[in-house]
């Protein structure tokens, strides 16, 4: 998960020269809050509140505060750089990420992320005026509608503030605060959406639809991502991927296949669409998984080597207890992504379903001779099964269902295979220490 779409990031972020950057950075609230008041002053009065300078002014203030606290720093600032300009932190603490640990440098109103001696996120963790953004948009807003002449200057500073959003949506999401990331990248389309400006963020509005959906807020996901498509923009089928999310969050199952199939119909090799649409009838009661395996079968042959199109045929057998196939699919998928739990996991259990499928059989065979064939074909796929499940107990050694299948077809396999009660001991033991 851990890319954005086309990701609008601001220049700020890009990196200043630290000879650009000597001054030291204090935040001065009670000047900050003059300037409000003043402000203040200036729109209760009759004589001024008409005046698009009154109000763009005021839009520079707030503007100034919502970033106040962030001036001068910038990804891949240097450590030395950081003690500089904010000095020595109050705290040094730790951030544990998805993909590591980074430290983490508590300063007055933001935090700083580093790693190895260099600013990797920062965060304003308290607003010099609360608020201060939203009212610079307001005091912009205000200015454009007392004088529409003075679109340039309201212009240029709704990008200012829209860079302000985008950075700390990139901040945000680099710190895995996907709702909050969400919410900024919003706002930063929003602003640019304004008359005066007149720009359609196409970036920031898929990044908001994309990263409300998989923080679960699913309406806003849907505003979103619609919001996109209205203006022909799907990001060759994505769009689409994640509004399938959107509507089966939102337990609208129609309108979730839908999305797919409509995808699928403009973006026929997007395999995240197949894999969507495998997903759904893998888990949807109500839907026949038998439709989508033509969809399937044509996605593997324009992409044989996908293993998550294997795995996905895989699934879409063994929803339609076809177990053989499965088995086939999942066989594939192994080869082509051995170091998959998952992958090798599936594939030792459907090769216990064949077995137990033979076993039903030989106890309705017809002949003796039918039964011990069954027999003999139950004992190859229980046996078949034990490569791949201590393949996949290799590669999570603390997943109890795992070696409890070892223990169980092992000992199934006492008689018929030698060793395979020595197996079973080994891994009951095993088992009973997890």
């Amino acid at each position: 998960m851990k890319r954005l779409f086309l990701l609008a990031m601001s220049a700020l972020l890009i990196g200043a020269p630290l000879a650009n950057a000597q001054t030291k950075v204090v935040v001065n609230k009670e000047a900050t809050e003059k300037k409000v008041a003043k402000s203040d002053l200036d729109i209760a009065n009759p004589k001024k509140n008409t005046k698009a300078a009154v109000w763009l002014e005021r839009g520079k203030v707030f503007s100034d505060a919502a970033s106040e606290p962030s001036g001068g720093m910038y990804g891949g600032m240097e450590e030395i750089a950081l003690k500089l300009l904010y000095g020595e932190p109050k705290t040094v603490g730790e951030k544990k990420l998805s993909d590591g640990v980074l430290a983490e440098y508590v300063y007055p109103y933001l935090s700083a992320y580093v790693k190895d001696g260099k600013v990797v996120f920062f965060d304003i963790t308290e607003e010099v005026i609360p608020g201060a953004a939203e009212k610079a948009y307001e005091a912009y807003d205000k200015a454009y509608q007392v004088d529409p002449a003075s679109a340039a200057k309201v212009a240029e500073g709704l990008r200012k503030l829209s860079n302000y959003y985008a950075e700390k949506a990139g901040n945000k999401y680099g710190l895995e605060d996907y709702k909050a990331s969400a919410e900024c990248f919003r706002k930063a389309y929003e602003v640019k959406k304004h008359p005066a400006v007149n720009e359609i963020d196409t970036a920031s509005l898929f990044n908001a639809g994309f990263l409300a959906t998989f923080a679960g807020d699913f309406q806003q996901g849907l505003d979103m991502l619609n919001g996109a498509l209205a203006i022909g923009y799907d990001f060759d089928g994505d769009t689409y991927y994640y509004l399938f999310h959107c509507y089966y969050g939102l337990k609208q199952f129609d309108k979730s296949k839908n999305a797919l199939e409509e995808g699928l119909k403009k973006h026929p090799k997007n395999n995240k669409l197949v894999e969507g649409l495998v997903s759904f009838y893998s888990t949807t009661e109500g839907y026949n998984p038998e439709e989508v395996i033509p969809v399937v079968k044509s996605a593997v042959e324009n992409d044989p080597k996908n293993a998550e199109l294997w795995s996905g045929l895989g699934r879409v057998y063994d929803k339609l207890n076809m177990p053989e196939e499965a088995v086939g699919a999942f066989s594939t998928a192994a080869e082509l992504a051995p170091e998959d739990f998952g992958t090798n996991f599936n594939l030792g259990l459907l090769y216990i379903k064949v077995g137990d499928m033979y076993n039903e059989k030989a106890g309705s065979a017809a002949s003796i001779e039918e039964s011990n064939e069954m027999i003999n074909k139950r004992i190859e796929a229980y046996a078949a099964s034990i490569a791949p499940l201590e393949k996949a107990h290799s590669l999570n050694p603390t997943e109890k269902s795992t070696v409890e299948l070892l223990k169980n077809v092992c000992f199934s396999l006492r008689d018929a295979k030698e060793g395979m009660l020595e197996k079973s001991n080994k891994y009951k033991a095993l088992l009973e220490q997890l």
